[in-house]
């Protein structure tokens, strides 16, 4: 908890309040024994600070951080657990926002919904989807419901926007201006020039994704209604039902979706959504995932963003492990036994993968992804035997060579890649039933790059300002695609394209033809190869869809026809 710091006070940062200090002040633990301060001591020693008491007793109370119990502070078990850094206090507070309910005359409602819900009616009938302060308090004053938040509601703000009315000053309280700046989707700024305050949506293609999620699964569930005759402290209760862990771990898998594709966008990759939402729903669903296609899909890229994803974020750790061709036994997974040794306590060597196994072991709260990168180069069935029995047993026990034992505990998250070519072992139905499998592949060239122009990618964008005629680049790449049955992938067409480009802009005197035939040739060809049943077929095919000036691509498919005719066989290094 030291290193935590979470704030509450005054907007000029004055008179602060954190978190660090309230443990460390409030919740001691002396001579062993925890000594809860009760309200009243609380209240004189914030007053003797000169802190707001009431700010931060009320901000406390419903995030439910604080519990009264007999009139005495009471720890609250699930943010302990969880508050260890600060991307956590901000991932709890946008999940408060979620949850966020209000009640008046019976009705309770969910001030932060109809925020978003009324955001994005604006923005979808073409207006500035903002609220100024005045907007937000004369829209809210009277606690609308979810249904009044329509395109009447949209025409009474947007005819008051072309009044004076607008130019007046709102009357917004200071909790919800707390609570309402600590979101993802809303811009929060403060000038005199907007009267107060303005909220608008967050300029960002996936803030339309966060917000139909959350409209579509909250504003109808969850509603805490506690029976007021039956519970004494009604924020205790509240802080209670807010502060369950599968609820909290239901919405941060919900939400989990979209950061993680929103972080792969940010680093420059592209995923599609049911790609990313299947990868995350099948490590929730069993701790071991295998990702197969082609080469250059994508496979260990994704498996790696989502372990940076997690660190980056401070909610777990990876551990990349590239397997050899030669491992015949468990000894690069889980060490083994020297017998020359005379220390004991050096007799068992261990690996890295057991240490950060037991750190999964002793930090539950934290995930841990494993990532065995080419898993089948080796037979999957000898190496990875203990794991196998692990997962499928009640105990979920993996014992080492010295006799200890490590649990592959919920938390701990394994991901293999695989390639299917002649290097590799195929992988077994014993293996393959004890994973999620997810197939990766390409998609059309001419679709991809497309892609990438649209998200403004440097690469892409600099190629497209170099070279007018994109249309024949795409329609080159797609027709060989279609011969090859889509035997590439984006790693290909990335690397086409800059060396083209980096061609170019060494002053190449040689034409952009010219350059996309040595790359056919080096990057495409290599990859083709099959027996005289096939291959004769396949390169005419690909003879008729490239240009007859491309001198070394037409000159290699002419000697692999040629052996292939006599051999029975070609490939580009025997061919």
């Amino acid at each position: 908890m030291a290193d935590t710091k979470m704030f509450w006070g005054r907007s000029d940062k004055s008179k602060m309040f954190d978190i660090d200090t309230f443990n460390d002040r409030y919740l001691v633990v002396k001579n062993g024994i925890e000594q809860n301060f009760t309200y009243d001591e609380f209240k004189h020693d914030c007053n003797s600070r000169g802190l707001n008491f009431s700010v931060i007793t009320t901000v406390m109370n419903i995030f439910g951080m604080i519990q009264l119990k007999n009139n005495r502070l009471e720890r609250n078990i699930f943010l302990d657990k969880n508050i260890t850094n600060t991307d956590f206090v901000k991932l709890y507070l946008e999940y408060y926002l979620s949850y966020w309910q209000e009640e008046k005359d019976g009705v309770i409602v969910k001030p932060y919904l109809l925020i978003l819900k009324l955001l994005k009616l604006l923005k979808n009938r073409g207006e500035s989807p903002h609220l100024s302060e005045f907007e937000f308090t004369e829209t809210f004053k009277d606690f609308k419901s979810y249904a009044d938040i329509n395109n009447d509601l949209v025409d009474d703000i947007v005819l008051k926007r072309a009044t004076t009315q607008n130019n007046q000053y709102g009357n917004l309280g200071y909790s919800t201006k707390a609570y309402l700046q600590y979101s993802s989707l809303l811009s929060f700024d403060k000038t005199e020039k907007d009267k107060g305050f303005f909220l608008e949506l967050k300029n960002n293609p996936l803030v339309d994704e966060k917000i139909e999620k959350l409209l579509l699964k909250k504003v109808e569930m969850d509603i805490f209604t506690p029976a007021s005759a039956l519970v004494k402290d009604k924020n205790t209760a509240w802080g209670k039902f807010l502060n369950n862990g599968e609820r909290f771990k239901g919405w941060f898998t919900m939400m989990s979706l979209i950061d993680f594709k929103e972080y792969c966008t940010d680093k420059g990759f592209h995923f599609k959504d049911d790609l990313v939402r299947r990868f995350i729903l099948s490590l929730e669903t069993k701790p071991f995932l295998i990702l197969t296609g082609i080469s250059g899909s994508g496979k260990t890229k994704i498996a790696e963003l989502y372990g940076n994803f997690l660190t980056e974020k401070t909610r777990g750790e990876k551990f990349i492990l590239a397997i050899g061709s030669n491992w015949n036994d468990n000894k690069k997974l889980l060490g083994f036994k020297n017998p020359l040794q005379s220390d004991p306590a050096l007799v068992y060597q261990k690996t890295e993968l057991v240490d950060f196994i037991k750190e999964a072991n002793t930090n539950l709260d934290k995930s841990y992804i494993v990532i065995l990168d080419e898993m089948n180069l080796s037979y999957t069935e000898k190496y990875f035997a203990d794991f196998l029995s692990a997962l499928e047993s009640l105990s979920h026990e993996i014992r080492l060579p010295n006799g200890e034992v490590l649990q592959w505990t919920k938390n701990l998250k394994i991901v293999g890649t695989i390639n299917e070519d002649e290097t590799t072992h195929t992988i077994s139905p014993k293996v393959l039933d004890r994973a999620n499998v997810i197939e990766m592949n390409g998609m059309k060239p001419s679709l991809y790059i497309q892609s990438q122009i649209d998200k403004k990618e440097e690469l892409y964008i600099n190629f497209h300002e170099e070279f007018i005629d994109m249309d024949n680049y795409k329609t080159i790449l797609d027709n060989i695609y279609e011969v090859l049955n889509g035997n590439f992938a984006f790693r290909i067409v990335n690397e086409i394209t800059e060396y083209i480009l980096i061609s170019k802009q060494h002053n190449n005197d040689l034409t952009f033809d010219e350059l996309l035939d040595e790359q056919i040739y080096q990057k495409i060809l290599p990859k083709v190869h099959g027996s005289k049943m096939d291959l004769p077929k396949k390169l005419m095919a690909l003879k008729d869809v490239i240009n007859d000036d491309y001198i070394n691509t037409n000159e290699k498919i002419q000697k692999m026809l040629d052996h292939v005719s006599i051999h029975g066989y070609a490939s580009f290094i025997v061919g």
